[in-house]
């Protein structure tokens, strides 16, 4: 059998660099500085060997493990053997990887002259001419490899710091000591006394700090960019700066993590600025409080512990644990306060809600409003405000039109307060009319005046005048509401019940008269469908549990679909 070698050789002998504050890569073909290079290392007595073995047609072995012998000569050929070991190879496609000394030690080597290899498989004669080895500038792995094309460069020169070797399994490329990887020729720069734990690749880019031992610093790629702290990285983009112990920068252009832990995920111009804060994209994003985090968007900022920005644009989260989930210009600044979205929203008040909508202020403590312009004030606590409205006290519910299937107000029994409660309903019209009622007592001549508020005349019409008289039937109206009064005659020191109602003309009564007329016909996506259905799909399980259902029936079959779904659902809560 014939062996053809390929040959990649390497002498395996490193020194430490030196404490130098700031150390910029050079260029592969240039030498490195004794300043950067220095401080002798233990140098291990071994060689890294590869090779390819073929038979005498060049064809490779087949796979297999083979012994081999090697030994190193000072002469090309005859001279004495200055060392030898036997070692079993394993080839794969013919190639093969060998740790020369491994098994026997190598002593020394000639100081100046040649140093030749000899290889002899099995029982074949030794292989002719014997390699010349030299100590190695550079080593590459064969181009004819099926597993790898890519070429590994050490800086030439030096003390030997730059040799690399190949461990166990082959696949593990390592050095002797401890050296930063920075791609060569870019401008790159390696800082501080930790420098030979950093990795570098981008271009014009920076890891570290001069003078400080912060270790571990990464810039995956990109331009312009630096990690300048314990365990920073930047993951590519340009101008990006993680400078806060584990910060990292995944990419995008001009970010910052300067904080502990925090996190720009990309995106422009973003600044995670406090420790655990993260900004994960969009442009000009703040997260500058503790575990604050903003999703995305533009100019949006979460400057509280906990806040939370997921997206939109000029958002602002600033109270503690606040959220605004989206939309543009809205603000939450109050602990535990949030805007799910909408334009121009403020939820000012502690625990307060903006639930959307458009101009809206929550400023008081707990308090929730919707739609556009709805306000609940700062004195108005536990209070809601809808449909543009505004409050007018705490504990209150303030919309527009409340339009319903039925009222009621709840109440403690006013006989068990803690065993009942009384249920008192609604009374409904055709007319929105206002009741006003008191009592009086006749003249000697027979007459009584009453006045009526100040404002009647300008918030009713139609005025109705009842009278009940207590122990007399004989009494009636003098004279009919005029001028905010009416007038009441009978006999002499009667008493008399009275009771007046006038029809509501101010402007808002007016526009939902126009809005909700008394008959109104059922148009898009009321045709066809039963307000009763939607009112019973959420009140028939009650009535069931009460015994009551059977008494009710849907209308449609898609309120009673709707019903099933509904108890499917409860019944799967239930379980």
């Amino acid at each position: 059998m014939k062996a053809a070698i390929s040959v990649s050789v390497l002498f395996v002998v490193f020194a430490a660099p030196a404490a130098d504050t700031e150390a910029v890569l050079p260029k592969p073909e240039s030498a490195v500085s004794p300043a950067v290079l220095a401080g002798a290392v233990t140098i291990p007595r071994v060689l890294s060997f590869q090779g390819r073995l073929t038979d005498t047609a060049g064809v490779p072995v087949p796979d297999s493990v083979y012994q081999v012998r090697f030994r190193l000569y000072e002469h090309e050929t005859g001279g004495p053997i200055l060392w030898h070991e036997l070692q079993p190879i394993r080839t794969e496609a013919g190639l093969f990887s060998a740790l020369l000394g491994s098994a026997s030690p190598i002593e020394s080597v000639p100081e100046q002259g040649g140093l030749y290899l000899g290889i002899k498989v099995a029982e074949d004669p030794e292989m002719v001419p014997r390699p010349r080895l030299v100590s190695a500038a550079y080593s590459f792995l064969s181009s004819r490899s099926r597993h790898a094309d890519t070429a590994w460069f050490a800086v030439s020169g030096g003390a030997g710091d730059n040799a690399w070797t190949r461990g166990v399994p082959d696949s593990v490329l390592f050095t002797v000591t401890q050296l930063g990887i920075a791609r060569g020729g870019a401008l790159n720069t390696l800082l501080g006394n930790g420098r030979h734990t950093h990795v570098n690749l981008g271009i014009a880019c920076t890891t570290g700090t001069s003078g400080q031992d912060y270790a571990y610093s990464t810039v995956s790629g990109g331009g312009h960019n630096r990690a300048t702290d314990d365990y920073c990285t930047v993951g590519g983009g340009g101008g990006n700066v993680a400078s806060g112990y584990y910060a990292t920068v995944a990419g995008g252009a001009q970010n910052t993590a300067s904080s502990g832990n925090c996190t720009v995920g990309g995106g422009l111009s973003n600044a995670a600025t406090v420790t655990n804060a993260t900004v994960a994209g969009g442009k000009f994003g703040v997260a500058s409080g503790y575990c604050a985090a903003v999703g995305g968007g533009v100019d949006n900022i979460a400057g509280a512990e906990f806040a939370t920005v997921p997206g939109g644009s000029g958002n602002h989260a600033t109270g503690g644990n606040a959220v605004v989930a989206g939309g543009s210009g809205n603000t939450a600044n109050r602990t535990n306060s949030a805007v799910g979205g909408g334009l121009l929203n403020v939820a000012g008040g502690i625990g307060a809600t903006v639930a959307g909508g458009e101009g809206c202020l929550a400023a008081g403590d707990h308090g929730l409003a919707a739609g556009f312009g709805s306000s609940v004030d700062s004195g108005h606590g536990n209070s809601v405000a809808f449909n543009g409205q505004a409050t007018t006290a705490s504990g209150q519910l303030r919309c527009g039109i409340l339009s319903k299937t039925g009222g009621s107000f709840t109440i403690d029994h006013p006989l068990r307060p803690m065993s009942a409660v009384l249920n008192h309903y609604f009374v409904e019209s055709p007319e929105m009319r206002n009741v006003y009622e008191g009592e009086a007592v006749l003249d000697r001549s027979g007459q009584a005046e009453v006045r009526l508020p100040e404002y009647f005349s300008a918030l009713n019409r139609r005025p109705r005048v009842q009278l009940t008289g207590v122990g007399s039937h004989e009494v009636y109206v003098a004279e009919d509401v005029s001028g905010n009064r009416f007038a009441i005659g009978g006999p002499a020191g009667a008493k008399v019940y009275w009771q007046v109602t006038g029809e509501r003309k101010d402007r808002g009564a007016e526009a939902i008269r126009l809005m909700m007329p008394v008959e109104q016909p059922k148009t898009g996506g009321l045709a066809g469908r039963s307000l009763d259905d939607d009112f019973l799909v959420t009140a028939m399980r009650q009535l069931e549990d009460q015994g009551l259902g059977s008494g009710f029936r849907f209308r449609t079959a898609e309120g009673r679909r709707k019903y099933e779904q509904l108890r499917r659902a409860l019944a799967d809560a239930d379980r």
